[in-house]
């Protein structure tokens, strides 16, 4: 009697196990090769809209920079625009436009943008065939901006939030994907993480710290 009081046992616990995975599979999804590049490259482009993410603490002496200095910050973006985008890319050619006009300018930004990054990245639907791929993809952003105080010299660490979700068509091309083009199909602003913004004397003293926080994205809103 007691041994069979130990197999019933066993198998209540486990069907429990089992009732417990099920219910988790709809909340984990493990992304094949395929799809965890085209994810990684997604994000790239995302982050890819503002070249100065790219430049580190340098940011702040691009205006000043010498010709080698703006030589080597081209040919690293360019780089980085080859590998996430195709030839044809519009998107492409607008990130080059932005990095023109950030080299050429004289006047220093109020505000710059030095980094940014993602959370609850999550494929919705994925289309593979052949070598294009169509993809529609949501996810949180966080954005880390440093801007000038008019008038003074204080610095504000902000970080902007707010929620995307975007259809996307990649190529493969050299067996690594790439963006074609990226359509919006929905974007939501956020509140900022306010309980994380500062105010500093210096531009060193803002990037320093803002590139030790993680901003939390709980408050990025709700897409449709």
């Amino acid at each position: 009697m007691k041994k069979k009081n130990v197999i019933i046992a066993a198998s209540v616990l486990a069907l429990a196990v089992v009732t417990a995975l099920t219910a988790c599979s709809g909340k984990i999804h493990a992304y094949n090769k395929d799809e965890a590049e085209i994810l990684d490259v997604i994000m790239e482009s995302e982050k890819c809209n503002d070249p100065e993410r790219y430049l580190g603490a340098d940011v702040e002496n691009l205006p000043s920079a010498s010709a080698e200095e703006e030589a080597a910050f081209i040919e690293k973006y360019n780089t980085i625009l080859d590998q996430t985008f195709t030839d044809d890319s519009f998107k492409k050619q607008q990130c080059k436009t932005i990095l023109d006009r950030q080299i050429n300018s004289e006047k220093i930004d109020v505000l710059r943008s030095i980094d940014s990054g993602y959370s609850k990245k999550k494929i919705n639907s994925v289309d593979i065939n052949g070598d294009t791929a169509i993809v529609t993809i949501s996810f949180d952003k966080w954005e880390k901006v440093i801007t000038k105080q008019e008038g003074t010299d204080q610095y504000i660490s902000g970080f902007p939030l707010c929620k995307d979700k975007e259809k996307v068509i990649l190529k493969l091309v050299d067996n690594k994907w790439k963006v074609e083009s990226s359509q919006l199909l929905d974007y939501v602003i956020g509140s900022e993480d306010e309980g994380q913004q500062k105010t500093f004397n210096s531009f060193e003293e803002a990037y320093a710290y803002s590139m030790s926080v993680t901003p939390d994205t709980s408050s990025a809103g709700s897409l449709k």
